[in-house]
C-alpha cells in the first residue's frame, strides 16, 4: 500500500511541473491522448 501512494505523489510531482508550462493546453491534450513515459514528462533545460 505505501508504494501505490508514493507512486501518486511523485507521479503528481512530476505532472505537475510539466504542466505549468506556457502550452498547457497542448501538454494536456497530449497527456490524454499519448502513451508517455515518465521520460517525456522530464523538463527541458
Amino acid at each position: 500500500m505505501a508504494l501505490y501512494v508514493l507512486s501518486y505523489f511523485h507521479g503528481w510531482q512530476l505532472l505537475d511541473s510539466w504542466l505549468t508550462a506556457p502550452d498547457r493546453q497542448a501538454r494536456v491534450r497530449r497527456l490524454l491522448t499519448e502513451q508517455l513515459l515518465p521520460a517525456d514528462l522530464q523538463p527541458t533545460n
